[in-house]
């Protein structure tokens, strides 16, 4: 029988040009870095002439420009990974983060963007829990949206990061790209959870680990609230809606029937007029 398993937690970190937004994000911009890299303005890549990986690239899902990375092989055997990064200055909480791209997957291969946040020393969403992986070939462009969810539903960040990966770090392969344009966030909910004896709505966090078979997701509604639950996949696919109708306040348990589920990492949303939370789990 299928069980379900929360996902563990990682960190990685990396240091870049720090902005009051995100800068840069529709890759319009470009400059030599300070080793005579052309790079998008803001980013840090993996590019380091001669050997280059990342570049400006056209046409694009809108602007100009977009940029591409690419796998590239060093010699001796070892391909290189495309890597690009950012990290800047954020207040703010997303619950979604839409990447529009192309992508090239060779066999065995795969792209992965990496979201997290922190403050001060504090992180508050984690690689582990905002990774999202690309295994699969994609000849036009595609804006896909992949849920973001947090560690901490009490603290505000200070500071975000994305990073974007093309091929596995030890066993990337040649052919492996990816053009991206347009990085953009929404469903911010800042100061929806600061306190939860103050708002209109509260998604309870205590459910059991691992979860029951059954699936059940308890929400407590303090007041009278639409309520929708729906299951992605790690591409940003939905996959299922488990939720869909108004509820009256009171404490409800929603079950989370997976049994029909391939094996696999998903996240289920579960969004109404007042909370908006994201989960990861293991489908096994």
């Amino acid at each position: 029988m299928k069980t379900l398993l929360l996902f563990s937690a990682l960190c990685f970190l990396s240091i870049t040009t720090l902005k009051a937004q995100v800068p840069n994000n529709g890759f319009e911009d470009w400059e030599n870095d300070l080793d005579g890299n052309w790079n998008p303005k803001f980013w840090t890549t993996s590019s380091s002439t001669p050997d280059t990986n990342v570049f400006q690239y056209t046409p694009a899902y809108a602007g100009n420009y977009s940029m591409q990375l690419s796998t590239m092989s060093v010699g001796g055997g070892f391909v290189l990974p495309g890597m690009a990064t950012i990290t800047y200055l954020s207040n703010d909480r997303p619950t979604q983060m839409t990447v529009c791209m192309q992508s090239t997957v060779a066999t065995g291969d795969q792209i992965l963007i990496y979201y997290s946040s922190w403050r001060n020393d504090t992180i508050i969403a984690a690689v582990g829990d905002c990774s999202f992986h690309i295994d699969s070939t994609m000849s036009q462009f595609n804006c896909i949206t992949f849920p973001i969810s947090y560690l901490r539903d009490v603290m505000i960040p200070d500071t975000a990061q994305i990073m974007i990966l093309v091929g596995n770090f030890s066993t990337a392969q040649v052919g492996t790209s990816l053009i991206v344009d347009d990085i953009t966030f929404s469903g911010f909910n800042n100061g929806i959870n600061e306190a939860e004896n103050n708002s209109s709505a509260t998604l309870l966090q205590n459910y059991p680990n691992p979860l029951s078979t059954l699936g059940v997701i308890p929400i407590s509604l303090i007041q009278n609230s639409n309520v929708v639950i729906k299951i992605f996949d790690m591409h940003g696919r939905e996959v299922k809606t488990i939720a869909d109708k108004f509820m009256t306040s009171g404490h409800h348990n929603i079950n989370l029937s997976v049994n029909e589920l391939p094996k696999g990492f998903y996240y289920y949303n579960a969004k109404g007029e007042n909370f908006n939370l994201t989960k990861k789990f293991i489908v096994d």
